[in-house]
């Protein structure tokens, strides 16, 4: 009796490991590439497209002009990457992919020759390519055109900023000190927004290559709302991360796009992304409100950041990364000022991010000896950075009061101060 209840075990074991395996829905992408006049590329730094080249990139070593490597993923996504030496000078051109078929074929050029990078392989990848094309044709072209027979001419002979532009520039050349260097920048800033950065000539050329942008625009915007394919949700989230420093950014009109996305690709990582960011966008200012998180404690506890918040009369939420110079340098700021700020009602809760590794923490948060406790986010755990809209980027700072709402962002010490004390009064 006991052998024939053996046979039915075992085969239902083994049905259980083939039912197993079928729900792995694990995809494995081979990338095969050729490298052109590259002499100084050793290697290719790899990313997904919510990475970041500096905390979690892969590297692809390039051997005789070739190289090839796998990914392996639970979704069809967009990936990046870039070459090594391009990294290494502060700016690269990302050759954008997606894992959308077993092999993918690469050949790339120098920077000069990006445009006739090939990759052969994948249904997205080929939608992509005619969309580039398209792009290119109808308005990068003629903004080329313009940046070489115009904008590069009178840049030559001095005549495309104003002079008073040009005489910040002169003064922003020679000045080391970080807060001078901010108001120089805000200066300049002021002049572009009320037009007076450029010379009548350079103002003319610039107002058409800006109506040729808006016109680029409007055809964007249409391709998103039609396409309906993980191209145009991966081009909505670039988006997104734009909305810092595109003037005509409208996240109302997104939203909506956006809705229809979410809708369609409910289990897919970008829909979650895609809510992060725009929550952040909406939210991450001065008279919004914070967004709760967690975060590592230094003996890795997860602590969450409301449990900071509702005790205190002001919060600053103070996210930085190691290698952000003006966020350690707002930190270094406060540390001065904080127990005399802490005696009225302020805590910080500080997060170090931008790293793969605790060892960096570690390191960071015994350099600088904050008198405040600092607790950590390896890999972008937690997501804090989206949540704050400042994705791909160092940090920020967000004073908050109790009841959650932002009253300042980045604010110097006195302006702390100045909040307490109104806070203090009867």
């Amino acid at each position: 009796m006991k052998k024939i209840h053996l046979i039915p075990l075992f085969l239902l074991l083994l049905l259980y490991n083939c039912k197993k395996e079928k729900k792995s829905n694990t995809k494995t992408t081979v990338l095969i590439g050729t490298v052109i006049d590259r002499k100084a590329s050793k290697h290719l730094s790899l990313i997904e497209k919510t990475g970041d080249y500096r905390v979690n990139a892969k590297k692809i070593p390039i051997k005789n002009g070739k190289f090839i490597y796998t990914i392996k993923s639970n979704f069809i996504q967009e990936y990046q990457m870039a070459f090594n030496d391009e990294l290494e000078k502060g700016y690269w051109m990302a050759v954008r992919f997606f894992n959308d078929k077993d092999t993918i074929n690469f050949t790339l050029y120098q920077p000069e020759k990006y445009n006739d990078n090939i990759i052969l392989g994948g249904t997205l990848n080929k939608r992509r390519k005619e969309y580039i094309s398209e792009q290119t044709s109808l308005f990068y072209s003629k903004i080329n055109t313009i940046n070489l027979t115009k904008v590069d001419s009178l840049s030559k002979i001095n005549q495309w900023n104003s002079k008073q532009v040009s005489e910040l520039y002169n003064i922003l050349s020679k000045e080391k000190d970080f807060n001078k260097r901010n108001d120089l920048y805000k200066k300049i800033n002021d002049l572009r927004v009320k037009k007076e950065d450029l010379t009548p000539q350079a103002r003319f050329w610039q107002d058409k290559i800006d109506s040729i942008i808006k016109d680029y625009q409007n055809w964007n915007d249409n391709f998103i709302i039609t396409d309906n394919t993980l191209l145009g949700f991966s081009l909505l989230v670039d988006q997104l991360y734009s909305n810092t420093y595109e003037k005509n950014f409208n996240f109302l009109t997104l939203e909506k796009k956006l809705k229809n996305y979410q809708s369609k690709f409910k289990k897919h990582p970008y829909n979650q992304l895609s809510k992060n960011l725009l929550n952040g966008i909406k939210n991450a200012k001065k008279g919004g409100y914070y967004s709760d998180f967690e975060s590592r404690t230094a003996d890795n506890k997860q602590i969450k950041a409301s449990s900071i918040v509702t005790k205190n009369k002001l919060t600053l939420i103070d996210l930085w990364a190691p290698w952000c110079g003006p966020c350690i340098a707002k930190s270094k700021k406060l540390k001065p000022e904080y127990l005399k700020l802490h005696k009225k009602g302020l805590e910080v809760f500080a997060v170090i991010g931008g790293i793969n590794k605790k060892e960096k923490y570690t390191e960071a948060k015994n350099k600088y000896q904050y008198p405040w406790k600092i607790n950590y986010e390896i890999n972008n755990e937690f997501n804090i950075w989206d949540k704050y809209n400042i994705s791909r980027s160092g940090g920020s700072q967000f004073l908050v009061n109790k009841k959650g709402k932002i009253l300042a962002v980045n604010p110097e010490p006195k302006v702390i101060d100045s909040i307490l004390n109104t806070i203090q009064k009867p």
